[in-house]
């Protein structure tokens, strides 16, 4: 509720404000297939539990250089001709700004990151 002024002088309405933080947008990317992956398609348990950090296989790494070949034909793309709507390129151009890049310690993670990005 505002209130009149006090008579013969001015007065000042202060408001708090929050402060609006910059948006941040998000990508998640999934690692490549890995050995575990593998494993689980031909039922082997022993391949399974043999190991707990199951790198990339083979499928996994050619998964991860094709990602690295879309990300490289997008950046290279001035028209943009890879996006199917408006705003799939204002998305693709976030992703292709991207500042920092954070993986999980894993393996395959890791291997994801280091060869698609």
């Amino acid at each position: 509720q505002e209130q009149a002024p006090p008579p013969g002088g001015a007065y000042a309405m202060l408001y708090a404000l929050r402060p609006v933080s910059p948006r941040k947008t998000v990508f998640f990317l999934r690692h490549g297939e890995s050995r575990w992956n593998e494993a689980q398609a031909k039922r082997d348990v022993l391949e399974m539990v043999s190991q707990v950090d199951h790198p990339l296989n083979e499928k996994g790494f050619k998964q991860a250089c094709a990602l690295q070949c879309a990300i490289d034909a997008a950046r290279n793309d001035p028209h943009e001709s890879l996006s199917s709507s408006p705003s799939e390129a204002v998305m693709l151009r976030s992703l292709l700004s991207a500042q920092v890049v954070w993986s999980s310690p894993l393996t395959r993670a890791l291997q994801t990151s280091l060869v698609a990005l």
